[in-house]
């Protein structure tokens, strides 16, 4: 599940860099991801399984992220990049 978030999440922060042409959006992305995905784990007391628990990096949870990653890939050739 752990590889399964690196790339959906690579792909996401890939597309950022590349389309801001900056470093820092992606940097900023990577550690809300970090944040948000250990909420849930404090919040939780409950043993059950990880796979489909409570933890924003499950099956369930990472639908949404790789439809997004998915999308962001296919548009990545041709994204533009912003000039400053």
């Amino acid at each position: 599940m752990m590889m399964l978030v690196c790339v959906t999440i690579g792909m996401i922060c890939s597309y950022v860099m590349v389309y801001s042409n900056n470093v820092m959006y992606p940097a900023i992305i990577h550690g809300v991801v970090n944040v948000i995905g250990e909420i849930p784990v404090f919040i939780s007391v409950s043993g059950k399984n990880g796979l489909l628990g409570p933890n924003p990096t499950v099956l369930i949870s990472m639908s949404g992220l790789i439809l997004c990653a998915i999308i962001m890939l296919i548009k990545l050739p041709t994204a533009k990049m912003v000039r400053a």
